[in-house]
Formats: structure tokens, sequence, C-alpha cells
């Protein structure tokens, strides 16, 4: 993670009766050697990663990338909670177990199918024009006919949204 860049322009203008125009002479970045005043890395990635502190603080002193805190801290913030966010998931999905209580035991494919779609299916709204929105189905809250019926009028409606 380097150093904060800005891009320094310069452009000629000329004054006419027709109105001003410019012409750009140069341009060149440059690497900004400024000190920051460092936020609290840890509260700040605590707050986007809901971790505790301690573990927050653990993560960081065994990162061995602290220094790259000093460089731009506002962008080791976001890469670090979202290098920690994945990290979780990817957790999560890997601990996933299953076991036998009380006699009743679940297998795997009984979750992998299709047949989930059948329980939320209440809750659905399949959208027909897939441009208008980045989804193939709205959430609606609890089968509500009000908010069905909106979904359904803005799907119809070609003066709503499109992509």
């Amino acid at each position: 993670m380097g150093k904060p860049k800005i891009l320094l322009t310069r452009a000629d203008l000329d004054l006419k009766e027709e109105g001003v125009s410019t012409k750009q002479t140069s341009a060149r970045t440059e690497e900004v050697d400024a000190q920051f005043v460092l936020p609290d890395l840890v509260a700040d990635i605590q707050v986007q990663t809901n971790l505790s502190r301690s573990t927050v603080a653990s993560i960081l002193l065994k990162c061995g990338r602290l220094q790259d805190a000093m460089n731009n801290p506002q962008a080791f913030i976001e890469e670090t909670a979202d290098l920690i966010n994945r990290v979780r998931r990817d957790l999560m999905v890997q601990g996933v177990e299953y076991f036998e209580l009380a006699g009743q035991h679940f297998e795997m494919p009984r979750f992998e199918d299709d047949d989930l779609m059948e329980l939320f299916e209440a809750n659905l709204f399949a959208v027909s024009d897939t441009d208008k929105t980045l989804f193939t189905h709205l959430q609606i809250d609890g089968g509500s006919g009000p908010e069905k019926d909106f979904a359904a009028d803005c799907d119809a409606n070609d003066d709503c949204c499109s992509t």
C-alpha cells in the first residue's frame, strides 16, 4: 500500500470574446509526503468487522503490515476490514456442520436443493423485466398485499428506472 498521490495539471487559458478556452500543457503525479494524525485503527476496523477490540488488535499486531497504515491510514483500514470480512465469511462456510439431535437427522442435500425456494416463495416477487433491477426476485415483507402490488406496478411501469 503506497502513499497517497496527487495529480498536478497545468494549463494555458485563452480569453477571447467567444469565451474561454484551455490547453493542457503538462501533468504529473506526486506522492504526498505528509504526516497524518492516525485514526484509531482498532476502533475503525472493529466497527466494520464486528469483532472485539482485542481480536482486531491481535490481528493487527500479527499481520506485520502496520507500516502501511502510516502511508495511507484510510486505505489501510478499508482494505484490512474487507480482508477480515472475506476470511470470516470463508470460515463460516467451512465451519458448517450437521449433527443428529434427538433421533433427527438432516442431510446436506436437503438444504442444497431448490426445496427452500418453496418456503420463501410467499415472500418473493419474481421480476419479469430484469433490466430494471439487479435482482431476479424482490423480497416482500410477509407476503404483504400492498408491497406485492407496489412491486408488480413498478415492474409493469415503463417509467421505472432501467439500467
